[in-house]
């Protein structure tokens, strides 16, 4: 199914919407109930509407369908779709979508600070989160080398392979080019 880019557009700009996908993009599924516990914010019912909203778009997909009582409960994930959308984005080189989908890493990200930085005893140094920005020159061809590099370098820590291990996001960003002082 092809997901509409106005479909996507209210996705991303809608906030319910975009709590229920980034929750799901940290548990990969999740059934309305879980959904509801981690965003306990939104009033149940206005979940079940994005929902149903989202998956009639082709943005959410049933992965699981399981009878509890007389009810049906769904899995959701999402859809294969939707994980690929900056390709579509890209390939239809759509600037005003581009800068949503860069606006929505963004919050993705502010909001990952956010609860960090909310927490009692949080200690900046030991913890060992950061931001840098580096500038490089390079051409096109360069960039993909740089960033094939980077992903065969981080590729073993993508992996938890100890208890002491912690989450962490760790995200690249390539600005659009500045034009040669």
């Amino acid at each position: 199914m092809l997901i509409a880019m106005e479909q996507i557009m209210d996705c991303i700009e809608n906030p319910v919407k975009t709590k229920l996908l980034l929750t799901l993009q940290t548990k990969g599924t999740a059934t309305p109930k879980e959904l509801h516990q981690a965003n306990s914010e939104i009033p149940k019912a206005t979940l079940y509407r994005a929902l149903k909203s989202m998956e009639n778009a082709g943005i959410l997909e049933v992965v699981l369908e399981t009878k509890v009582r007389a009810v049906v409960e769904k899995t959701y994930a999402i859809s294969k779709e939707f994980a690929h959308m900056d390709e579509q984005v890209v390939k239809n080189n759509d600037g005003e979508a581009y800068y949503k989908l860069f606006s929505a890493f963004m919050l993705n990200l502010l909001q990952k600070f956010e609860g960090y930085a909310k927490q009692k005893d949080i200690n900046i140094a030991e913890d060992g989160s950061s931001f840098t920005a580096f500038p490089i020159y390079a051409n096109a061809e360069e960039l993909i080398e740089y960033n094939e590099k980077i992903m065969e370098v981080l590729a073993p820590a993508m992996t938890k392979t100890s208890d002491d291990q912690k989450l962490y996001t760790l995200a690249t960003i390539v600005s659009p080019p500045i034009e040669n002082e």
